[in-house]
């Protein structure tokens, strides 16, 4: 949304975007290098391993659990046939990255009304932010479902005064297809279509054309899940989410706060002081997001909200420029450039903000935005993928749910092990026996007595990489292999 300034209100530090293109750049490219070389974790292993491995017809009708993003899992597919010589986990995050650099070109050329020097810096911000890094790197569909919002906010930040028949196509299609990626993008979606809603309430043609319009992705959305509405409201009912109401908006407040730093107190003072009907507008889109998380049988994981990040660069820019044109009026205009740049750089302080920042969100098992458990020098899938190679597989590996079972999974296949060899307990059923001989691989918070007399075996320490334990099985006489 962009609204003009009055006369007199002061111009914005000389600054051009062709400048903010190199700095942008770098800062992703230095931010996504270093995230990129991470592990693949428990999700990102079973997006690959269950479904973009599946005929790419067979993607679009397949969606038992929340784990196929469809379209992004499609595109991950069909970059599967690209050679490339690089390390596996690190091929498959390239779509991702991708993505985060086209969302910033989107922004960068879609928004620069908003004020180029305001938008620099708010972008700054989330692109050292590491909500964007962790998912511009992570095989899941966040990003891409971002970059679509991205696209959809062009035409629907001119929908309100000038719709025409080109704007609703593209809002239409590119709406449609962030929710075809995840479908829980429909919330992100509809606070941009609340931000750039007409001002003026007594025109009702004007409101109801735009809404009209706006309506057009979401009609998308249901018909390209229609074909799979039974699954998709079987993955509503699995109760997956976060633990508790408290911990969601934690996680969410959180996020916020690593994507814009203390650049959120300049952006609230400048939006507060919009009239009356444009405050109500800001205030309505927290509104909708906390209703999402309160009225949702289970609370939402934060990162479903991750989608947003857009519109959050685009009103933290548009708050900024009020608060130039409120309190500096072409005074002051390179103290106030510092003072932007400095709190925007919060983001890149965060040694000493993470944890407690990710400790404020629910620790590292429950943090999706500051630093997750997989962001940690603990979490190491590729070691513990070694260690079980190297201790005689050949009876099987029985691997608990909190050893984060398809990761390991992942990297015994790189390393060429039979993923037969391997079994974890599902949905389907419980592995109730284990051979002599064969490893059991734990997680933090396993207890080995407990798995010792559940499988009626003596666990005898093998090793350990990270935060996994691996154990043989001992003495006992126990079904051959084939009867796990």
């Amino acid at each position: 949304m962009v609204f003009p300034e009055k006369a007199g209100s002061g111009k914005a530090p000389a600054f051009s975007l062709v400048r903010a293109v190199p700095i942008l750049a770098v800062v992703a490219a230095c931010g996504i290098y270093a995230y990129i070389l991470r592990p693949i974790w428990f999700d990102e292993a079973l997006t690959f391993l269950d479904f973009a491995l599946l005929p790419l017809g067979d993607i679009f009708t397949n969606y038992p659990i929340p784990n196929n993003h469809i379209l992004y899992t499609a595109i991950l597919h069909c970059h599967l046939a690209v050679p490339c010589h690089v390390p596996p986990d690190i091929f498959l995050r390239l779509p991702s990255a991708i993505a985060g650099m086209l969302m910033l070109a989107t922004l960068l050329t879609g928004f620069r009304k908003t004020g180029h020097f305001e938008l620099f810096v708010s972008l700054l911000a989330a692109v050292a932010g590491t909500p964007f890094l962790i998912y511009a790197t992570a095989v899941r569909g966040y990003m891409l479902s971002a970059l679509f919002i991205a696209i959809a906010m062009i035409p629907m930040s001119g929908l309100a005064y000038s719709p025409s028949p080109g704007r609703a196509v593209a809002l239409a299609v590119a709406g449609a297809a962030a929710c075809a990626t995840v479908p829980s993008s429909a919330v992100p979606l509809a606070c941009c279509v609340i931000w750039f809603a007409p001002n003026d309430l007594g025109n009702t043609r004007r409101l109801a054309t735009y809404f009209a319009i706006s309506a057009l992705p979401f009609i998308g959305a249901f018909l390209f899940y229609l074909p799979i509405m039974d699954q998709l409201v079987a993955c509503a009912r699995l109760g997956e989410g976060a633990d508790s109401i408290s911990m969601a908006l934690r996680g969410i407040a959180a996020g916020i706060f690593a994507s814009s730093g203390l650049l959120l107190v300049p952006a609230a003072a400048g939006l507060l002081f919009l009239d009356r009907r444009k405050l109500a507008k800001c205030v309505a889109i927290p509104v909708l997001l906390v209703a999402f998380v309160v009225l949702t049988k289970k609370p939402p994981f934060p990162r479903v909200f991750l989608p947003a990040l857009p519109l959050l660069v685009v009103a933290v820019a548009e708050g900024l420029r009020r608060c130039r044109a409120k309190f500096f009026r072409g005074r002051g205009n390179a103290w106030m450039a510092i003072a932007f740049l400095a709190m925007a750089a919060v983001p890149l302080a965060y040694p000493r903000l993470a944890e407690p920042l990710s400790d404020f969100s629910g620790g590292p098992e429950r943090d999706d935005f500051i630093r997750p458990f997989y962001m940690r020098q603990d979490y190491d899938p590729r070691g513990t993928a070694k260690l079980v190679m190297e201790s005689n597989p050949e009876r099987g590996v029985y691997m608990s749910f909190r050893s984060d079972p398809w990761a390991t999974l992942f990297y015994a296949q790189c390393l060429g092990m039979n993923p037969s060899l391997f079994g974890f307990d599902s949905p389907a059923g419980r592995i109730s026996k284990v051979c002599d001989d064969s490893l059991v691989l734990l997680g933090p918070g396993d207890d080995e007595n407990e798995y010792a007399e559940r499988f009626g075996v003596m666990l005898v320490p093998t090793g350990g990489r990270g935060r996994s334990r691996l154990f043989t099985c001992r003495n006992r006489a126990l079904p051959p292999a084939g009867s796990r």
